[in-house]
């Protein structure tokens, strides 16, 4: 038999048949083999069975049987829905809830340690032979000694002024060097530094008990995981850590009152326990703002919201944990059903004690699907990965030349419209450091910036100067000669 259940009804069939399910006009391509070997494992067959052109089913199947595993692109057999009856419904085609699940889309994730040395002068400039970091990249330090004054072990800093092998510390993106002075002692040591809520892989955001950590990806970890999300425990300092990852409304909204499954691969250089969770934000959709740091006491053994957990706005569907041997990945599963008043969705991932000084925590292959028990991970193309992360976050690189448009009001003001891939969540924070208007040959330094009216794939900037550039109606382009700036969209 060939062709749609549809196009051949009411077909008995030995299992040995191809044919494709209908669903809306949609083949899901199902071989009948598969679900008699399935049904084999229940002592079933589908010998002298029929299938149903009108609903779907598979006929004269006389025992319960429960839900499936899945079959092909995620489907599976549905439940029973009669006496004899076997759904195979294209309804139930689960989708990964979860953005950049493995780290693969790392737009902006500068990484790596490094000793460095400091210079007291004014402003101070860190020496680092070889580094790769732009401006804008965000360093942190740690010493055996003392840090020149003017610097403090575990505060974030803006890199400014770098060079091939040197750079200067800012307080602020794009901010004034920072000046040293006094004595130093000790090895110093900088690196790439993601304090508590900070966005570092697309969007994932790294929590920590009290400093910041460092992040990398990890290419070709294992035989059919292509990349994970390394985290590092950078400070002297024990701490806990950990990755949380807020699902936007619209992509969970349909999960209310549902079961839901949490999965992932994991691995940390230590042996330790690693906690899991998945989380209900119950507040206004997408406005988490500074409860995105879920915590409220890390020490807390008491995992409920007001001890462990925020207590407002935070509904907890289900914990797990996991017992890690050093260096040795384990997968993980996690099952709970979604309260009604879910606005968002969260999963986290922590360490449950303080771990030392260079522990590393891996996260791969997230999936959190609807659905009893997980199913086997969903990769998403690079293509379709990259749209969704861009959806919240687009970098305008150095070199970088975009937007086209004309000079309006009095040659000081500028608008112009920039294509964006996908798109975005709501409009755009826009950072401007170091860009220019360019009109003619004539680069002018940009003192302010926005982006407005969002239409589709299109933006409107306006920026301004603080002098004239030329003349109203002329055209223009704007440049990013200096910083990594984004385009940014944050719950």
């Amino acid at each position: 038999m060939t062709g749609k259940i549809s196009e051949d009804p009411d077909k008995t069939v030995d299992g040995s048949e191809k044919v494709a399910a209908a669903s809306g006009g949609v083949s899901y391509g199902i071989l009948v083999s598969s679900i008699a070997a399935w049904l084999a494992s229940t002592a079933l067959t589908l010998t002298n069975k029929t299938i149903n052109a009108a609903n779907n089913t598979i006929l004269g199947v006389v025992t319960s049987v429960a839900p499936g595993p899945g079959l092909c692109n995620g489907a599976t057999l549905g439940p029973v829905t009669g006496a004899g009856t076997i759904s195979v419904d294209g309804s139930f085609v689960n989708r990964n809830r979860i953005v950049n699940p493995s780290g693969q889309i790392a737009q902006f994730t500068p990484s790596g340690s490094s000793a460095v040395t400091i210079s007291i002068a004014s402003p101070g400039v860190v020496t680092w032979t070889g580094h790769t970091f732009p401006n804008g990249a965000r360093l942190a330090l740690i010493t055996t000694g003392a840090l020149p004054t003017g610097l403090a072990v575990g505060t974030v800093y803006y890199v400014v002024n770098q060079a091939a092998n040197t750079f200067q510390l800012s307080a602020t993106l794009g901010g004034a060097p920072i000046n040293t002075s006094g004595t130093q002692s000790g090895t110093h040591t900088a690196y790439a530094a993601y304090a508590d809520g900070d966005y570092d892989f697309d969007w994932w955001l790294s929590l920590t008990q009290s400093a910041p950590v460092t992040v990398s990806q990890l290419a070709s970890p294992e035989n059919g995981t292509a990349s994970m999300l390394r985290t590092t425990q950078a400070s002297a300092t024990a701490q806990r850590f950990g990755k949380i990852q807020f699902i936007e409304n619209l992509n969970c909204l349909d999960l209310r009152g549902q079961a839901v499954a949490l999965s992932a691969r994991v691995r940390m250089s230590a042996s330790a326990t690693l906690r899991f969770a998945i989380l209900e934000w119950t507040g206004a959709a997408n406005t988490v703002g500074a409860s995105k740091d879920v915590v409220n006491n890390w020490a807390s053994s008491t995992f409920t919201p007001g001890n462990f957990f925020l207590a407002s706005n935070l509904a907890v569907t289900a914990i797990g944990s996991v017992a890690l041997a050093a260096n040795a990945f384990a997968s993980i599963a996690l099952t709970g059903t979604v309260g009604a008043s879910a606005s968002n969705i969260a999963v986290f991932f922590w360490t449950d004690a303080a771990q030392a000084q260079g522990v590393t925590l891996d996260i791969g292959k997230v999936q959190l699907e609807q659905g009893l028990a997980p199913t086997l991970f969903a990769q998403d193309s690079y293509a379709a990965e990259l749209g969704k992360a861009q959806r919240y976050f687009l970098p305008i690189p150095v070199g970088c030349f975009f937007g086209g448009g004309t000079i309006r009001s009095g040659g000081t003001v500028f608008y112009a419209y920039m294509a964006i891939p996908v798109p975005m969540l709501a409009l755009p924070v826009l950072t401007f450091v170091g860009m220019s208007v360019v009109v003619g040959d004539t680069l002018t330094a940009i003192t302010s910036g926005a982006a407005s009216a969002p239409c589709g794939n299109m933006l409107t900037l306006s920026m301004g100067t603080g002098s004239s550039a030329g003349s109203v109606g002329q055209a223009l382009v704007f440049y990013n000669g200096a910083n990594v700036n984004s385009l940014r969209v944050q719950f």
